[in-house]
């Protein structure tokens, strides 16, 4: 009851200032919002990034490699009208899924005339990429990859992350990492796919994310799925494509809901408090939960 009560209270102090700053903010309603997001909400992320995954986000020029989403779900569902489309006319692409999986992949697969072709998970969640036929990689536009796997509940490791971008460059397909989850975790942070990038180096392309798309959003880190706080980080060309995308058929968050999102992803502490209420809720349950 005590943990409760104090994530409730740290609740409530959360959204008096996310009021506080909507009224700051509220000019910005009269004016269309960049599509590639306001700067300050895409140095947030990037600083945010950076502390996460322990990276100089500003050496790496992240912010410049970031456009911002309506959530996580409209970039995982967008990007594969950019990927199927890279691909060879003469064939179908293909996009590799998790299974189990989120069910905007296979929508997304379908939407961008792509086979959705269903890989099962290895033991710490990733999917299994030997099991693709050689003769079918060229046809490999885009592999989705839940780190952590939501509902299987597992991490892939580092090497594992490191192993999925290679296997992509390798292919020049493009792994998407759907990394919504990353902040619930008891123990030790799970690793991700930033990290894999810094530690295998630029693509052939030249890019630190060559091969890569990391996805995330406030839906889960700040549980406030209605803010619809979500970003992409990419490599430049790809970032570039897909804020393009967003200013033809997409729709950019408000200013003032940027400004939000932008306040939430500079602020630890109550992600922290999140997790320790989960801890609390875990032990709660351990003993009923746990068999004799």
């Amino acid at each position: 009851l005590r943990w409760v009560l104090l994530f409730g209270l740290r609740f409530l102090g959360a959204l008096r200032w996310i009021a506080e700053v909507l009224a700051v903010a509220a000019f910005g309603w009269g004016a269309y919002p960049p599509n590639a997001g306001t700067d300050a909400y895409r140095e947030a992320v990037a600083r945010w990034m950076g502390r996460r995954y322990a990276v100089d986000s500003e050496r790496m020029d992240l912010a410049a490699r970031i456009v911002a989403a309506n959530g996580s779900r409209s970039a995982l569902f967008m990007l594969a009208l950019l990927a199927a489309n890279s691909r060879d006319a003469r064939w179908k692409p293909i996009v590799l899924l998790p299974d189990p999986f989120f069910h905007a992949y296979e929508a997304a697969a379908v939407f961008a005339g792509a086979e959705a072709r269903f890989l099962p998970l290895d033991a710490e969640g990733a999917p299994q990429l030997d099991q693709v036929a050689a003769e079918d990689w060229p046809r490999v536009a885009m592999i989705y990859v839940c780190a952590p796997s939501n509902p299987a509940g597992l991490t892939p490791s580092l090497d594992s992350l490191r192993a999925i971008l290679r296997t992509a460059r390798t292919h020049r397909a493009l792994a998407v990492f759907d990394e919504c989850y990353s902040e619930i975790w008891r123990g030790a942070p799970p690793a991700g796919a930033l990290e894999a990038c810094a530690a295998e180096g630029p693509g052939e392309d030249g890019d630190v994310l060559d091969g890569a798309a990391i996805i995330n959003s406030l839906s889960k880190r700040a549980s406030a799925p209605g803010r619809r706080g979500g970003f992409l980080c990419a490599a430049k060309p790809l970032a570039e494509d897909f804020a393009a995308l967003v200013a033809r058929g997409g729709a950019p968050a408000p200013a003032p809901i940027q400004a939000v999102g932008a306040a939430l992803w500079n602020d630890d502490a109550h992600v922290a408090a999140a997790r320790a209420h989960y801890d609390a809720a875990f032990a709660a349950a351990a003993p009923v939960l746990t068999p004799p």
